[in-house]
């Protein structure tokens, strides 16, 4: 796994490029799920996933497309029937950053705090000065508008379970978070269908757990089974990552560090470039035949 800088701010650019091409005036990032979503990291820096691409607002402003970043996610607490939740009940910026500041102060002072007191002030304000609610953002009527929800999940029971002592062995959390992917998705694209909106969800493969690969084979191939079900949904796979962070001491950490994160974004980008304009014609076609149908 390797990515130089020019290679992350060329295909940075090449995703404005395109949707500056296709007459889109504003891209609407929204970072959905769980721990990964945040851009959490028990070894390395912590702020949110969106933040660690510096490109991303320098060619915004070259293409003249207004960017909007949000986060809707947790680093605890966050199985996908609670992500399902978060949609359903409409919940805003402003609640969202008051449960990550909550997780993020349960770790401040311990041998090595993940976040400062300021840094958590500015990622996770208490009054941020839009404070959206989910809803309003995923789901833009607006055809100028690019919206687009990165979604990383099907981890939140599982690692309940191993915390809490929850009650579902074995693979049990897996196959409860798995049925509410289905669920956000079949929300999502239902309401593209009900509503005419363009949402485009890229759903993101779990990382992989080193040496046994659980996460591939109990996660990460139902997920790309699922995505080929909905209009869209496109899959972004995981990749080779580190067994052991070394900082001093040896570290293990489920999570990525700094140059992890910044490849899974490019992923994620790549991701955008190849299938953005497909996934508008298939969301249009499933809207008229859906429309059709009924």
């Amino acid at each position: 796994m390797k990515l130089s800088s020019v290679e992350l701010c060329d295909d940075t650019e090449n995703l404005f490029r395109i949707l500056s091409n296709l007459r889109k005036d504003n891209l609407r990032l929204i970072s959905l799920g769980n721990s990964i979503a945040t851009g959490f990291s028990f070894c390395d820096e912590n702020m949110p996933l969106f933040d660690r691409n510096k490109a991303f607002e320098h060619y915004a402003d070259k293409y003249w497309v207004d960017l909007e970043k949000y986060n809707f996610c947790r680093s605890e607490n966050n199985s996908d029937e609670h992500i399902l939740n978060w949609i359903i009940n409409n919940v805003s910026e402003s609640e969202m950053n008051l449960e990550n500041r909550r997780d993020y102060y349960n770790h401040i002072n311990c041998e090595h705090g993940l976040m400062t007191e300021e840094e958590i002030d500015e990622y996770f304000p208490l009054n941020p000065s839009r404070d959206k609610k989910i809803q309003d953002v995923m789901f833009s009527k607006d055809k100028l508008d690019a919206t687009i929800t990165v979604l990383n999940c099907a981890t939140g029971s599982f690692l309940d379970n191993i915390t809490r002592r929850g009650k579902h062995k074995l693979t049990g959390g897996i196959k409860k978070d798995l049925g509410y992917t289905e669920s956000i998705l079949g929300y999502v694209q239902n309401y593209n269908r009900e509503h005419d909106t363009n949402t485009q969800i890229y759903l993101c493969g779990a990382p992989k757990v080193p040496i046994i690969h659980a996460s591939d084979c109990f996660i990460n191939r139902p997920l790309k089974q699922i995505s080929k079900r909905y209009a869209n949904v496109s899959y972004v796979p995981n990749f080779k990552r580190k067994a052991v962070y070394n900082e001093g001491k040896a570290k293990f950490d489920i999570h990525y560090n700094t140059e992890e994160y910044k490849y899974l974004i490019d992923q994620i980008i790549k991701s955008i470039i190849k299938n953005y304009q497909f996934r508008e014609y298939l969301i249009d076609i499933d809207r008229k035949l859906f429309k059709l149908n009924k």
